[in-house]
């Protein structure tokens, strides 16, 4: 394993990547006071927002797609609530160069409320793979690229909290 995601087939060290991702942006934009670095944070956390509301639904929109419930054993509905309009916004100024962007302002409590609520479902799954992981990802959750994942996930968290608490 090379510790990048693109040839990385560790499916926890998938997961985990996007998360950090967002994380990251949530810190960056609320870090800097430079407006090229915030824009550059809120177009990558617009991709990692996509990719992680589909991960925390309970049914797949493609076959392949991964979702909680494959790593973790859990019941729960663990899926993350977003209004169409919302989804609207995030999927077309992240696929397409359209008329939708810069039509949402970022004093948005939608907006922020959906970053608490990832936040929060992040935290919760990252809990449960400590008791709920399934016994196939047991040897995915142990490598060295994981392990140091998790430990920065764990530090983003607690930022990234703070962050949204000020903001």
């Amino acid at each position: 394993m090379s510790g990048y995601v693109e040839d990385n087939n560790n499916i926890v060290f998938q997961a985990f990547d996007e998360f950090a991702g967002l994380l990251n942006c949530i810190y960056f934009f609320h870090t800097n006071s430079d407006k090229h670095i915030k824009n550059i944070a809120l177009s990558a956390m617009r991709s990692h927002v996509r990719a992680i509301i589909d991960f925390f639904k309970l049914d797949r929109s493609d076959k392949d797609d991964l979702i909680y419930t494959d790593i973790i054993d859990t019941k729960d509905d663990l899926s993350i609530k977003m209004s169409k309009d919302m989804r609207t916004f995030i999927n077309k100024s992240t696929a397409h160069i359209s008329k939708k962007r810069g039509t949402l302002s970022f004093d948005n409590k939608e907006y922020y409320e959906l970053m608490k609520q990832l936040v929060v479902s992040i935290k919760d799954f990252m809990d449960r793979c400590e008791t709920s992981l399934k016994p196939e990802y047991q040897n995915d959750f142990q490598t060295e690229d994981v392990k140091l994942l998790k430990e920065f996930i764990q530090k983003r968290l607690v930022q990234s909290v703070n962050c949204l608490i000020n903001a």
